[in-house]
C-alpha cells in the first residue's frame, strides 16, 4: 500500500529535529555564553555555514583562510582579514575541472570584496557585501566550426546576509542570504542566488545544513548540504554530503572543508 507524501515527510522532519536536538545539547556545550559573539570566538568557520555566508564577522586583526572541496575535481578558497570587528575584506577564487570539455572554458574565477556588518545585536546580525569577480579569457572550440575567442569577464557582485539565534542559549543559529551579479547590458540575465542555513551546537561537535538556489537566465540549480563540523577557535573542519540538482540531473558529492584562523 502506498504512503501519502505527508506521511513520508513526518519521519524526515522528526529525524532532522532529533539531529538538531542532539548537536544542540552536546556534552561539550558551554552554558555560560548565550550570544552570537561566542559563535565567532569558538568557531574558525563562523563566517560561513558550508558554502553560504553568515552575517558574522571576525574580531579585529584576525585573518581566516578557508578551503572547500568536494571529492571531485573542484575547489574554492578564500582569505579574509578583519579590519575591525564589523568590517572584513576578502580575496578568493574557485575552479572546476570539466572532464572531456571541448570548449576550453577554464571554469575558474577569482575575485575580492568587502563585508560590512551593518547591524549587531547580542542575538542577531545583518551584513552587506560587495565584490568583483573575474573569469579569464579563453578560446572556445567547436567541432562544427572554427570556434571563437571569449574575452575576460569582469562582474560586480552585491549581497546581504542575516543571522540569528533560535533558542535562549544560542545553541542553534539560522542564516539567510541573497546575492546578485548584475549585467548592465542584459538586465534579464542577472545572476541571482540565495538560500538559508542552520548550524546547531555550541560545543566542538556541530551539525551544518545548507541550501542555496541559483538562477542564471532560464537556467537554475539547487545546492544542498548536510554535514558535521568539528569546531575550534583556530581550526574548524567540515565533512558532509553536497547534492547538486539541476533540470537534467542530480548527484551527491562527499565534501570536505577547512577554516584556519590566525
Amino acid at each position: 500500500m502506498s504512503r501519502s507524501p505527508s506521511s513520508l515527510r513526518q519521519p524526515l522532519a522528526l529525524t532532522i529535529a532529533s539531529l538538531v536536538s542532539v548537536f544542540a545539547t552536546s556534552a561539550f556545550a558551554d552554558e555560560a555564553r548565550t550570544d552570537l559573539s561566542s559563535r565567532v570566538r569558538d568557531d574558525a568557520a563562523a563566517g560561513r555555514s558550508y558554502f553560504a555566508p553568515t552575517a558574522l564577522t571576525g574580531d579585529e586583526g584576525t585573518a581566516t583562510f578557508s578551503v572547500r572541496a568536494p571529492l571531485y575535481p573542484a575547489i574554492t578558497g578564500t582569505f579574509t582579514y578583519a579590519l575591525t570587528d564589523r568590517v572584513e575584506v576578502y580575496v578568493g577564487g574557485g575552479a572546476v575541472v570539466v572532464i572531456d570539455d571541448e570548449s576550453n572554458d577554464p571554469n575558474r574565477a577569482v575575485g575580492g570584496g568587502i563585508k560590512v556588518q551593518v547591524l549587531r545585536l547580542p542575538r542577531a546580525a545583518v551584513a552587506l557585501s560587495a565584490g568583483v569577480l573575474r573569469r579569464p579569457a579563453f578560446f572556445h572550440t567547436d567541432p562544427f566550426d572554427d570556434g571563437w575567442h571569449e574575452d575576460a569577464l569582469v562582474r560586480g557582485a552585491l549581497g546581504a546576509a542575516a543571522t540569528g539565534c533560535v533558542d535562549e542559549r544560542c545553541e542553534v543559529i539560522v542564516s539567510a542570504h541573497a546575492h546578485a551579479v548584475p549585467r548592465p547590458s542584459d538586465p534579464d540575465g542577472t545572476l541571482l542566488w540565495g538560500g538559508g542555513s542552520l548550524v546547531a551546537g555550541r560545543g566542538r561537535s556541530r551539525l551544518v545544513v545548507d541550501a542555496t538556489a541559483a538562477i542564471d537566465g532560464d537556467d537554475g540549480v539547487l545546492l544542498g548540504y548536510v554535514g558535521y563540523r568539528a569546531a575550534r577557535r583556530t581550526v574548524s573542519f567540515d565533512a558532509g554530503a553536497l547534492v547538486v540538482i539541476d533540470a537534467h540531473s542530480s548527484f551527491p558529492w562527499p565534501t570536505l572543508g577547512l577554516s584556519a584562523r590566525f
